[in-house]
């Protein structure tokens, strides 16, 4: 349980608590201290990945994009003034690379602009 909650067990949530709790209670009886981090590691992979799959399932999201192209999910929301919200929170820390604010496959606002655009 997550703060006297129950969490669904396929969640991005429940994979970052279950990899605290992992490090926390590390014990050197059950892994190596190697091992508990390489556990750790890999559940908070998992729970990006499953943050990706459950940020598909929003209308609008805001992905931030390196200069090499890889593309992350920052926020996503039902909601266009959350997601405006965090949109616009992003841009002032969005130092390199592109962020998007994207409903469905349509794009609403770019920073930085392309050129041409306020």
């Amino acid at each position: 349980m997550i703060h006297g909650r129950r969490v669904p067990q396929n969640t991005a949530e429940y994979a970052r608590w279950l990899a605290g709790e992992i490090s926390r209670r590390y014990r050197d009886t059950w892994f190596t201290r190697d091992t508990t981090m390489f556990v750790a590691m890999a559940l908070e992979g998992y729970a990006d990945l499953l943050d990706s799959r459950e940020a598909t399932k929003l209308t609008f999201t805001v992905n931030a994009i390196d200069d090499s192209g890889h593309s992350s999910v920052i926020a996503a929301a039902n909601n266009v003034e959350i997601a405006w919200a965090a949109y616009s929170a992003a841009v002032p820390k969005q130092t390199q690379g592109r962020l998007l604010l994207h409903q469905s496959a349509r794009i609403i606002a770019q920073h930085p602009p392309e050129a041409g655009q306020k």
